[in-house]
């Protein structure tokens, strides 16, 4: 019997599931929403209250994960049964290092399907200064040796804003993404096509 091949993505978060201009827009949301409650109020103090009202609703960035970009990241998901290894900085910092359950629950609340995820990839930040070179490094390790049985014979993916493009030169697709925008349209459909085997 021929093992099938599985469908894997190493996520990053921030300038994935995130976006400068998507900060920018609730930020100006939320900052005339203020103004209309608070007409008297001066405009620095206003602009406090949008942070505040900002640190609040993203868990002072530990939940930074807008909706659309979390909607297409399920779309890839479903559409090809993809499971996720996060490479993100994120699996480092609490309440999410060691403990991939606070991670699912995370992305759950976020509206991602959080099934998917199921592993970090290791942390090598103590022994590298160059942060895109690490990262490639904790993937292509991860890959060598994991606990879920994924090899390079599978079909393997990793999205990221740094450039990982040297992930390619061991059959590891690379998705870049930039922070102004995270994870467009564009790149959801390039990465169903792929998944897809096309």
């Amino acid at each position: 019997m021929i093992n099938e091949r599985k469908n894997i993505l190493f996520l990053d978060m921030d300038g994935v599931l995130n976006s400068n201009y998507l900060i920018r827009k609730w930020c100006d949301r939320k900052y005339k929403e203020l103004a209309d409650s608070y007409m008297h109020k001066p405009e620095a103090t206003l602009m406090e209250f949008t942070k505040d009202e900002f640190r609040k609703e993203f868990k002072f960035g530990k939940e930074l994960i807008f909706p659309e970009l979390a909607k297409r990241l399920n779309e890839v998901i479903e559409t090809c049964n993809v499971k996720l290894i996060w490479s993100t900085s994120w699996r480092t910092i609490s309440p999410y290092a060691g403990n991939i359950y606070n991670a699912r629950a995370m992305l759950e609340r976020r509206g991602v399907n959080s099934s998917a995820l199921i592993d970090y990839t290791p942390n090598f930040r103590r022994f590298s200064d160059c942060s895109y070179h690490r990262r490639a490094s904790e993937i292509i390790s991860y890959v060598m040796d994991n606990d879920h049985g994924i090899t390079f014979d599978d079909r393997l993916a990793a999205i990221d804003d740094l450039n990982l493009s040297e992930l390619e030169n061991d059959d590891i697709k690379f998705f870049g993404t930039e922070t102004e925008f995270g994870l467009t349209d564009e790149i959801k459909n390039k990465m169903i096509e792929y998944f897809k085997g096309n």
